[in-house]
């Protein structure tokens, strides 16, 4: 009866970095998704600038090459370069809070071991 008070402590304490966890996976799977969406506009900004690349290569004197092409993909680049990061820092979150409940479970087994 004295450890139900602890008991109760550690397992609202559990179920909070589960909560954490699961909120974080979540988030990584959005933010996967908006890099997935952030793909096809790239490659579509920079399906021009290909083609002058190829152009200019094939000896072509001029060439189709815009300079709003080139705003359009920097555009789109750093849209992408944004997602990425957005990921990575989800990732972040992710890999901090399933160690705070990796750690809180080791401290919870050792207590129960007690």
């Amino acid at each position: 009866a004295e450890q139900a008070p602890v008991y109760d402590a550690l397992k609202a304490n559990v179920e909070s970095l589960v909560t954490a966890v699961n909120t974080a996976k979540g988030d990584v799977t959005t933010a996967k998704t908006e890099l997935a969406a952030a793909v096809p506009p790239l490659e579509a900004a920079l399906a021009p600038l290909e083609a002058a690349v190829k152009d200019a290569k094939s000896g072509a004197t001029k060439t189709d090459f815009k300079e709003a092409d080139v705003a359009a993909a920097e555009k789109a680049h750093d849209a992408a370069t944004d997602a990425l990061q957005k990921l990575k820092d989800k990732m972040s979150r992710l890999s901090s809070a399933q160690g705070d409940l990796k750690a809180k479970l080791d401290e919870v087994a050792k207590k129960l071991e007690a």
